[in-house]
């Protein structure tokens, strides 16, 4: 291969353990390039000025691509390479400087708006990982960049790490790390733990050796509600009617929400979700019994349909997961979660949006159309079979702007919402894993169109707690005897890290759970769940293919 030319190994995304090498070597022309990068189907690559290029039309059928096209944008002076990855594209330069392409974190192909200097460290080298990137300094030393999220795609601080080397490489989803030193040995790092990992499912009696991505994209409704879409756009939307929250050819989850009683009426909250897949409609209903219907059918959990879909408990909730890796989990109160595998990338629609990396375009309604507001988008999405409930009004419809300033004062203090945000609070270690912003909002939202009830305050904080346990971090413990205690049934104690995988009457003997923990009720020595209850493992009902039968 001459110096310059770009290459690709024809078979690279075939490899058998037959042929781990490939075939043959074929030229890739029409840029001379002095480094390139790899990630799924995405290749960026830069020339010795600078100037950056990825290569379109890329697919499993197509490896080579159809060509090159400059990104847009000023060169960067001395750019010497490129790494792409979830974590979007960076880059460096002779100089040491680091760049991040803006609008590329979530790997979703997007050539970004615009390359913005990450300062604080001088690198030579640059990999990227699962919301991690890696560098080697000019003089060896090995720092990584922390905080890395959706909300916050330059992450938050550079944190020196002990080794020394002169290349790095990072895997795309792993995080494992390789690296060179001057002397040309090598070497992995050790210990290191998360990344994309697979998880078994959590009734493996019906799902069986099926393993879903650990970190999935997420969409939530919660509060009165508050829709965080996949991409995380923020929609405050208090319609009365039942909502198409995601829509895909093979699925459909939907919400129907109500207005509380004696509580204001112009919020609602979630009294029901409802999914359809594999012929199947289930229903999840609120209240603290757990109750679900599968086809207009009472059941108890856990529950499996001709293992493709599993119903069961994990801690506050309900979670029915399917063959496809989806995953809805629903509290019966206030919080809908809807968790997708990457695959569906700009394949779904609805309240949560089309999950393809973009903010901006998270408005769309049924048609297409843009929807100007979130009062547009909700109406626009009234699921089809309820389609005779009207149109929420402005006028039933709060809004940020009904927000008096003493209010949003008042709701902002410590030991209120900004307890959120507090750097000495419950959430400290939390606020460098997730912003905190998006829910301090929504609290002081909250909590002013409830006129200061109490209830919004903790729907907020455990809100925030779930999500930044979710993404690996470690929340303090917020509630206290005065606030926002959380009941528990009989026979169980509140642990704010409990088992993902707890013991029931369908599986009462313990196995390992590689899941991470969850706030719940763990049931007392000697009880077991039975449904959403705990009672004597001596009293339990029957099993029978991953469904459990009460007496």
């Amino acid at each position: 291969m001459g110096p310059g030319r770009s290459q690709i190994k024809p078979g690279i995304r075939s490899i058998t353990a037959q042929r781990p090498q490939g075939t043959r070597w074929t030229e890739i022309r029409g840029r001379a390039l002095k480094s390139v990068c790899v990630s799924g189907n995405y290749v960026w690559g830069a020339t010795t000025t600078g100037t950056v290029y990825y290569r379109t039309g890329v697919t499993a059928a197509r490896q080579s691509g159809t060509g090159w096209a400059q990104v847009s944008g000023p060169p960067i002076r001395g750019l010497s390479y490129v790494s792409i990855g979830h974590c979007g594209v960076w880059a460096v330069a002779s100089s040491g400087t680091i760049w991040y392409r803006s609008g590329t974190y979530g790997g979703t192909g997007s050539t970004g708006t615009g390359w913005v200097q990450v300062t604080g460290c001088s690198l030579v080298s640059i990999s990227v990982g699962y919301n991690v990137v890696w560098g080697v300094s000019a003089i060896g030393q090995v720092f990584i960049r922390i905080g890395i999220t959706a909300q916050r795609p330059q992450g938050t601080a550079w944190r020196l790490v002990g080794g020394s080397l002169t290349q790095i490489y990072v895997g795309a989803t792993s995080n494992r790390v390789w690296g060179c030193d001057g002397g040309h040995h090598v070497y992995i790092r050790v210990g290191i733990t998360g990344g994309e990992t697979k998880e078994p499912p959590v009734n493996p009696l019906c799902l069986g050796n099926l393993k879903c991505p650990s970190r999935p994209g997420q969409c939530k409704a919660y509060g009165d509600p508050h829709y965080i879409t996949f991409d995380n756009r923020r929609h405050d939307f208090q319609g009365t009617c039942k909502y198409v929250l995601v829509r895909h050819a093979d699925f459909t989850v939907e919400a129907r929400n109500v207005h509380r009683s004696g509580k204001s009426q112009r919020v609602a909250f979630c009294d029901h979700v409802e999914v359809n897949v594999h012929n199947y409609e289930i229903q999840l209903r609120s209240g603290s019994g757990k109750e679900v219907l599968v086809n207009g059918y009472r059941r108890s959990l856990p529950v499996c349909l001709s293992r493709k879909v599993a119903i069961s408990i994990i801690g506050k909730n309900v979670q029915i997961q399917t063959d496809q890796c989806l995953s809805v989990l629903y509290d019966g109160r206030h919080s809908v979660i809807v968790r997708l595998p990457t695959s569906y990338k700009g394949k779904v629609s609805g309240m949560c949006g089309n999950y393809n990396g973009r903010p901006n375009d998270d408005n769309l309604m049924p048609g297409g159309q843009v929807a100007a507001t979130s009062l547009l988008y909700g109406n626009s999405w009234i699921a089809p079979d309820d389609d005779t409930c009207p149109d929420t009004r402005p006028q039933d419809n709060f809004d940020t702007t009904d927000i008096s300033a003493g209010d949003r004062r008042l709701y902002q203090r410590p030991d209120k919402c900004g307890l959120l945000r507090l750097p000495t609070g419950p959430f400290r270690a939390c606020i460098s894993v997730l912003n905190p912003a998006t829910y301090f909002e929504s609290c002081v939202f909250d909590m002013a169109a409830y006129r200061g009830d109490e209830d919004m305050l903790c729907e907020n904080l455990e809100a925030y707690s779930d999500d930044c346990q979710a993404a690996g971090g470690n929340p303090g413990r917020w509630r206290t005897a005065n606030r926002c205690p959380m009941p528990c049934p009989a026979h169980s104690q509140y642990n704010p890290c409990g088992s993902a995988c707890p013991l029931t009457c369908a599986e009462p003997d313990p196995r390992p759970c590689v899941r991470m923990c969850v706030e719940s009720c763990v049931c007392d020595q000697g009880y077991v769940l039975s449904g959403s209850t705990c009672i004597p493992r001596s009293s339990c009902g029957c099993s029978r293919d991953g469904n459990y039968y009460q007496v």
